[in-house]
């Protein structure tokens, strides 16, 4: 697709967009941006490949539903089988909501093909990453930008920190990246196609309404990126006022809507909420919402999030207690001249459509967070817009350098420099502290680095567990979803690491006699929540320890006895 031609806008209805066209049309190579992208997105692939795959908690539960199914033991690829606290000698099924299914949808042709979870893992976030990157090459194009400038951000977005994160440890953020530049340039492409009064194909309509409500599939939040490229369409239509756009609107609006509602149906009809904020919904309005979204914005751009969390909350070294809103006070500044930059009269069609998805997306996160009782304000929730946002941000400012006085030039430079500049410089020596840190490791079954379970050799102490545990009557304790892809048997999960000591109040209890193996982290006896977990199990004789040699747990076990509700 050659976007420079797409870009053209000869009507009437939208002169002041012709000057956009010529400098679109300019550039003889085409294609070169997206061909750096790419480029730059292999050669992180390629000196990332043989380190080892590791993921975050989240999608852990749900690879291991899928790992459930595909030994027989789950009816679905996102069906969590677990012992029944009520009676541990049964099982319990609980469809996962919390989460959309989309990484399950995409991991699981590739574990038929036979591979572990690490290597399926590892090929999707390689596959997003290049698709993502090729994307935004694509996406810069769009914008005026000194040639030189738009060679550096084609060859440096793979390597911000958010972009290539999953390589290291997985998570939906890296399929987010992947979809999100094909969103944009499909409603850049779309508008222009009604500017110069040609209809688009239908096939392509439909391809692209999908793909709009597939994002939903992949992390709920995508959808706001969705949503805004939904709302700049329907601006554009509406002050064209042409009914043939009205149809093609339709018909992408309402396969996004069919698409992402198949989804929540799915989720009512397995018995569960139809996504995560009405599982767990409340309502409190507060006033910091809007400030603290703005500075989450310029945080989230280049990664300035994932910089200030390296230097201010560093485990080791913290120089200040973690708060998600000193990150959001850090990036007021970079937000405030952001949404400045953005969100005024502008004539070039690829600002109008940033300034339309940024003022949707802060409308519908701000919602969202006064009626989501998990207030996390986390950038890697809007980390693609963010980074689809920097191109936009950077025309912005050159446009209105000649007009401002030489100190607000300065700031605006200084702003680049700390929430753009240095981010994006720390994301492409991270990726090689990564590689340098991470060590030589030995997985278990999954093919997964689990730092967790053990240092360096997972499968030593796994034959040591596994030894002395008996599928038939024995079930273990976990406090992640992360090491029971790597045991056999049955496995209660329960997030205690997150948990006060407080909240650790379930029973356990047991129809006939069994023996529960717990694998609880050391530190566990000092804070109170390992003699907390051993009185929730009913019945339980007394409990012996064990230190597995390599493993970064402590074994406590316990024979249960019967014990009637």
């Amino acid at each position: 697709m050659n976007l420079s031609a797409v870009a053209v806008e000869k009507s009437v209805a939208d002169p002041q967009s012709l000057e956009h066209a010529r400098a679109a049309l300019s550039d003889g190579h085409p294609r070169l941006l997206p061909f750096l992208a790419l480029l730059s997105s292999l050669i992180v692939v390629l000196a990332t490949w043989r380190t080892p795959q590791s993921l975050f908690s989240d999608p852990s539960w749900q690879l291991k539903a899928l790992q459930q199914h595909l030994t027989g033991q789950s009816p679905t690829i996102n069906t969590l089988v677990q012992p029944d606290p009520h009676d541990i000698s049964q099982d319990h099924f609980e469809w996962i909501s919390w989460w959309p299914i989309g990484t399950n949808v995409l991991v699981y042709p590739v574990l038929r093909m036979g591979l572990t979870i690490g290597t399926a893992v590892r090929v999707l976030a390689a596959l997003a990453l290049v698709l993502g990157s090729v994307g935004f090459g694509y996406w810069v194009k769009i914008f005026r930008l000194p040639q030189w400038l738009a060679i550096a951000l084609a060859l440096g977005t793979p390597w911000i920190r958010y972009a290539n994160l999953s390589l290291f440890q997985y998570a939906a953020e890296g399929l987010v990246f992947g979809i999100c530049p094909w969103l944009l340039v499909g409603a850049f492409r779309l508008r222009s196609r009604w500017m110069e009064q040609r209809n688009e194909k239908l096939l392509w309509l439909l391809g692209y309404g999908v793909l709009l409500g597939f994002a939903y599939w992949l992390k709920y939040s995508a959808v706001f990126i969705s949503l805004g490229a939904l709302a700049h369409l329907t601006i554009t239509v509406w002050r064209q006022g042409r009914r043939r756009r009205f149809f093609e609107l339709s018909m992408v609006g309402g396969l996004f809507c069919l698409v992402a509602g198949v989804l929540n149906l799915l989720n009512h009809v397995m018995g569960a909420a139809m996504n995560a904020v009405t599982e767990n919904p409340s309502f409190l309005l507060d006033w910091h919402l809007p400030f603290n979204f703005i500075g989450l914005m310029a945080m989230s751009m280049a990664d300035a999030d994932g910089l200030a969390r390296y230097v201010l909350f560093h485990p080791g070294r913290s120089l200040l207690p973690f708060n998600y809103l000193t990150l959001c006070y850090l990036g007021l500044p970079g937000g405030l001249s952001l949404f400045w930059l953005l969100v005024r009269r502008h004539s070039s069609p690829a600002l109008l459509l940033c300034r339309d998805v940024l003022l949707t997306l802060s409308a519908l996160f701000v919602a969202v967070m006064t009626v989501f009782s998990a207030r996390a304000m986390e950038a890697r929730y809007i980390a693609a817009i963010g980074i689809a946002l920097i191109p936009a941000a950077i025309e912005s400012a050159l446009q209105l350098a000649p007009k401002l006085r030489r100190a607000t030039r300065a700031l605006l430079l200084a702003g680049g420099i700390i929430y753009l500049a240095i981010p994006m410089a720390y994301g492409a020596f991270s990726v090689v502290g990564k590689i340098a840190r991470t060590p030589v490791y030995r997985a278990g079954p999954s093919g997964l680095y689990n730092p967790l379970f053990a240092t360096s050799d997972a499968r030593a102490p796994l034959a040591e567990l596994t030894a002395t545990f008996n599928p038939q009557s024995d079930v273990w304790y976990l406090t992640e979803a992360f090491t029971a892809m790597d045991l056999p048997g049955r496995a209660i999960l329960q997030h205690a690491d997150f948990l006060p000591v407080d909240a650790l109040k379930r029973t356990f209890r047991t129809s006939k006699p069994m023996r529960v193996h717990l694998l609880l982290p050391p530190w566990f006896e000092q804070n109170g929540k390992g003699a907390a977990i051993r009185g929730e199990f009913l019945g339980a004789g007394n409990w012996s320890s064990r230190t597995v040699p390599g493993m970064n747990y402590v074994e406590w076990t316990a024979n249960l006895i019967a014990v009637s509700n």
